[in-house]
């Protein structure tokens, strides 16, 4: 790792697509790649799943895989100093990582959603 970093520290000045400024706001900026073309069987790929499964919510992905692998029984978490109820700890790990990997943000994911946490809960 020193080695790498090293490495990085002695070239970093001559690399066209960074920018280091002065640490005010943003001080690392890399320039954007052009968007990759998509790969030749991407698009095949992408229609022979549509075909066999139709359209699944990530959300149910996310739920199935947690509820068959039991993945959550080792993690713990408390409130207010008492144990959380693991059901209530899925609900929440769900809807967090369902608002980041979506994009679509805590705030979004918890509105109208039919569930009795709030936004600050899921943070």
């Amino acid at each position: 790792m020193i080695s790498a970093l090293t490495d990085l520290n002695n070239n970093i000045d001559d690399l066209d697509w960074v920018d280091i400024r002065e640490r005010t706001s943003g001080p690392i900026v890399l320039t954007r790649f052009d968007a990759a073309p998509e790969p030749r069987n991407l698009r095949r790929v992408k229609d022979e799943v549509q075909h066999r499964w139709g359209t699944i919510s990530l959300i149910d992905i996310l739920k199935e895989t947690v509820l068959r692998t039991g993945c959550l029984k080792h993690a713990t978490a408390e409130v207010n100093g008492s144990p959380m109820p693991v059901e209530v700890l899925i609900e929440r790990l769900m809807l967090a990582i369902y608002a980041y990997g979506t994009n679509t943000g805590i705030s979004c994911a918890t509105t109208g959603t039919g569930h009795r946490h709030t936004a600050d809960e899921i943070r």
